[in-house]
């Protein structure tokens, strides 16, 4: 068999020829739509999320109003949301007569300090991208209280440590802090973590200037300083035993996180389900970008699916073409007594032997299209999100397996026509020779 598939690729070169190259450029045209649409994909989604604002969700609590008490239930019902990457739980303790202080020098709190549930994130994507470029981070340094086991740190603000002429930052985790109150005399031992960045404190970014000069260290040592550090919502209690007539805790605001864009309106409906405060979401503007991505997704499959018709018919229109040119070398097999069973296995070879050969060439001639489509559009989509690259170029897992399907779909679809062919132009070659028989 395999010698009668070599006379007849001798026979029909050309044919074969026009075969390879008719696969070859539906297979291309195929993988091209495919490459941009997917590159694309990955553009505009990466460019709704890139705004993670649009993904961020507050619940502030209103204590006088006639609105449900936000507590840790509630908290860890939110919580149980799928869709929410990020949980921020944030409570106050107001204080007054109070102080911190930090080897031995005393600081005056001002109205509150800030507690957070440990149980869950610190700090927001948001503010966390506010603070991230090459020499900020949310945490400057130390650590966040997910990953710290001690009931009784704090995560200080950098502008204290600077007013107090600490330089390096590293050398005040471990230290010990003393809160107390100077009406009840009673003071607790808190231990530092983290070093939070100035723009998260109450006073937001301290001029260098000002941080540097004694009459502003001055002033803050004499009045205070309001939101000093972050602790756990654990030392509420110890805190509040501090001075139990004056103190009032509070649950402050809750941020939530969405995974996606696409999720924010099925996540705001789920909240708002839990809790009647209000959420403030800018959940309009992301459910209008998600609505962009669901159209083009559609415009994308109606894209594929017609070219992938395309190439069916392609791929067709090629078969006929060989069967036709063949059909007189597969009438003089039939005439040397060949089964229909062998003039298909012959097919096979003979299909399979061009499908080899069109699934190199177009493995060569993918990849150089895909550095021209990636060279001449990454201009483009580089000033929308510079943080993608080669996102045309299918990754080698994705590009095998669609590739491989494609050419065993070739191969499947290619004998089932084959065999049907064969099939009625054998009941033609027997209907004939009965008919010359009986005449």
């Amino acid at each position: 068999m395999f010698i009668l598939a070599g006379i007849n690729s001798k026979r029909y070169g050309k044919t074969l020829k026009s075969v390879i190259i008719l696969i070859v450029i539906a297979s291309l045209l195929f993988l091209v739509i495919n490459s941009i649409g997917e590159g694309s994909k990955k553009i505009i989604e990466d460019f709704n999320n890139k705004d993670i604002t649009l993904k961020e969700m507050q619940i502030t609590s209103y204590a006088n109003g006639n609105y449900s008490e936000i507590d840790d239930n509630m908290v860890n019902l939110i919580s149980k949301n799928k869709n929410i990457t990020k949980l921020s739980a944030r409570y106050k303790i107001e204080l007054s007569n109070s102080y911190f202080s930090i080897d031995n020098q005393i600081i005056p709190i001002q109205q509150y300090i800030k507690l957070v549930n440990t149980k869950f994130d610190t700090f927001t994507n948001v503010e966390i991208e506010k603070l991230s470029n090459e020499n900020k981070k949310d945490i400057l340094c130390g650590t966040d209280f997910l990953k710290s086991n001690l009931k009784n740190g704090i995560i200080i603000d950098e502008n204290i440590l600077k007013i107090l002429g600490y330089k390096n930052f590293d050398s005040v985790i471990g230290k010990e802090i003393i809160l107390g109150n100077n009406q009840t005399l009673k003071n607790i031992t808190l231990r530092i973590i983290g070093v939070f960045n100035n723009d998260l404190g109450a006073y937001g970014l301290i001029e260098e200037e000002q941080t540097n000069s004694n009459y502003f260290k001055n002033m803050v040592l004499e009045h205070g300083y309001m939101m000093p550090f972050i602790a756990s919502n654990e030392i509420k209690s110890d805190i509040l035993a501090l001075d139990p007539l004056n103190s009032k805790y509070s649950f402050e605001n809750l941020f939530i996180d969405v995974n996606d864009v696409s999720n924010v309106k099925s996540v705001y409906e789920s909240v708002t389900n839990i809790t009647d405060n209000y959420v403030f979401s800018e959940i309009a503007k992301a459910s209008e970008n998600a609505e962009k991505v669901v159209i083009f997704n559609k415009f994308l499959t109606i894209i594929l699916i017609a070219t992938l018709i395309a190439v069916f018919l392609i791929l067709i229109n090629s078969i006929v073409m060989k069967l036709e040119k063949q059909k007189n070398f597969t009438k003089m097999l039939r005439t040397l007594g060949y089964s229909n069973k062998k003039i298909n296995y012959l097919y096979f070879i003979d299909f399979t032997k061009s499908f080899i050969i069109a699934f190199f060439i177009y493995t060569l001639l993918s990849f150089g299209i895909c550095i021209v489509i990636e060279a001449l559009l990454k201009p483009f989509y580089i000033a929308l999100v510079n943080n993608l690259q080669n996102v045309f170029f299918l990754s080698f897992k994705t590009y095998l397996v669609y590739s491989l399907s494609l050419f065993i779909m070739y191969e499947l679809i290619s004998m089932l026509f084959v065999v049907t062919y064969n099939y009625k132009e054998e009941r033609k070659f027997k209907d004939g020779f009965n008919s010359k028989k009986r005449t």
